[in-house]
């Protein structure tokens, strides 16, 4: 862990802040552990997520992504089930945070092609 708090995401749900006697917290860090390991299928292994600053905002996490061409963060808080990408509106929900994500990794992968009349 860095002078900053910065912190490697561990893989591990119980690392993430939740309060242990809600169970919706609890099932919404068990539910990122997926969403973190879809991102890894999709960005071949390398989401690089983190805790900006595990000592005093233990229950936010962040990568670097690129949209529209840019670098740019994506932020998550697991156990309220939220992600966003930097400036952009918060998406609530692991179904939309999953569409999310899936728009972000797969607009790289789109080729442009002519249409043929």
């Amino acid at each position: 862990m860095s002078a900053l708090g910065k912190r490697a995401w561990t893989g591990r749900w119980q690392d993430c802040y939740h309060r242990w006697d809600d169970d919706e917290q609890v099932g919404n860090v068990k539910a990122f552990c997926s969403v973190a390991n879809f991102m890894d299928d999709l960005n071949d292994d390398n989401a690089n997520l983190y805790w900006p600053n595990f000592t005093a905002a233990p229950w936010h996490l962040q990568c670097v992504v690129q949209v529209d061409g840019e670098m740019t963060k994506l932020n998550f808080w697991p156990h309220k089930a939220k992600a966003q990408v930097d400036y952009r509106k918060v998406q609530e929900g692991w179904g939309n945070v999953n569409e999310l994500i899936a728009s972000i990794f797969s607009a790289d992968e789109e080729e442009e092609f002519d249409v043929i009349e």
